[in-house]
């Protein structure tokens, strides 16, 4: 997906960058959305949405 926001986004300027880059946090955080309501090892590392924000704040 992030390769596909690259082609159809274009420019070079931080505003763009960022478009991006938020373009992207949003796709992880459905998928991860979605694999919680499928996946009961996802819903488990994963109880509560606050478990979910935590574990963003660590990986950036």
């Amino acid at each position: 997906a992030s390769i596909l926001f690259a082609s159809y986004i274009r420019g070079g300027g931080e505003s763009t960058r960022i478009l991006r880059r938020n373009m992207v946090r949003y796709m992880v955080l459905c998928q991860a959305l979605v694999l919680r309501d499928i996946s009961m090892q996802v819903r488990k590392r994963f109880p509560t949405m606050d478990t979910l924000a935590a574990s963003g704040r660590e990986i950036t």
